[in-house]
């Protein structure tokens, strides 16, 4: 059972930093593209009118919304990330939780920097230490979110088995 939770945790860990360095390879105009697209698919749905805007009026209104969901998106992933690296060094190490926790968010964090140095060499995009921030608090809220599903599962199999002996 563990060796095939760990086998999970690790191929969504992987998947999750893939997906991060396929996103952070995009040019500017792609990235913005991403969001924008994204946007404009949500404001299709809870905003009836928006198809029959004008042009400049539908890219004024994605525009104010991008940084929002531009920042979401680095805290969202980075939150899913910190969940999959904790439980992928969980089944691995043997030492204290707490340290295993650390070394989780030292792991996201580490990546997170990586990834903004990553986009200095890709064509518009920039190293932004505030979005190095947003991750790490994205992971370490997931980490922390992690610890607690990881404790609610643990006294849910010791319930399980001393139900089993009795």
């Amino acid at each position: 059972m563990i060796k095939i939770f760990r086998a999970i945790s690790i191929i969504l860990t992987l998947a999750i930093m893939i997906l991060i360095f396929c996103l952070s390879s995009q040019n500017a105009q792609a990235s913005s593209k991403t969001s924008g697209g994204l946007i404009e698919k949500v404001l299709n749905v809870v905003y009836p009118n928006f198809e029959n805007l004008q042009t400049e009026e539908k890219e004024n209104i994605i525009s104010n919304f991008q940084y929002i969901v531009r920042k979401t998106a680095h805290f969202s992933i980075y939150f899913a990330l910190g969940i999959c690296v904790l439980m992928s060094i969980i089944t691995y190490c043997n030492l204290r939780l707490y340290v295993r926790m650390v070394l989780s968010g030292i792991i996201c964090i580490i990546y997170a920097a990586s990834d903004e140095l990553h986009q200095l060499y890709v064509a518009g995009r920039s190293c932004e230490l505030f979005d190095v921030f947003i991750d790490a608090i994205g992971s370490i809220l997931g980490i922390l979110i992690g610890y607690f599903l990881y404790r609610f599962i643990l006294i849910y199999i010791r319930k399980k088995r001393r139900k089993n002996n009795a």
